[in-house]
């Protein structure tokens, strides 16, 4: 006669396995939502010192650089900081540094010609 079906101690090994790997498997979901979150800030924080650092390039030589302010994107609020330091007479290196709680400053540097032509 061919047996069919499993032992009770196939069953009870693969019910033990499970009960082991299910909760490891659970722990990977809060995980990988930090990370995706932490991703988004980081891409977001990006593109605003991006679109500051540009926007510095294009101000007139004699609008001041600096900035400070609070910008709300969803449910989190971005700090943003422009600050210039003069290098000679013409040359401006100018700083963006961007952060919202929990994560470290994403910071882009660019150094502008703000002489006249």
């Amino acid at each position: 006669m061919k047996r069919r079906g499993g032992s009770l101690l196939e069953v009870v090994l693969a019910v033990g396995l499970l009960s082991l790997t299910i909760p490891l498997l659970l722990n990977l979901i809060p995980t990988g939502l930090n990370s995706l979150r932490h991703a988004d800030q980081l891409t977001v924080a990006t593109s605003l010192a991006s679109y500051r650092v540009d926007q510095a390039a294009r101000l007139p030589p004699d609008t001041p650089l600096a900035l400070r302010e609070q910008i709300q994107v969803g449910r989190v609020t971005y700090t943003l900081v422009r600050a210039a330091y003069a290098v000679d007479p013409e040359l401006t290196d100018v700083d963006v540094a961007v952060w919202a709680d929990g994560m470290h400053p994403v910071t882009l540097t660019t150094r502008l010609y703000r002489g006249s032509h």
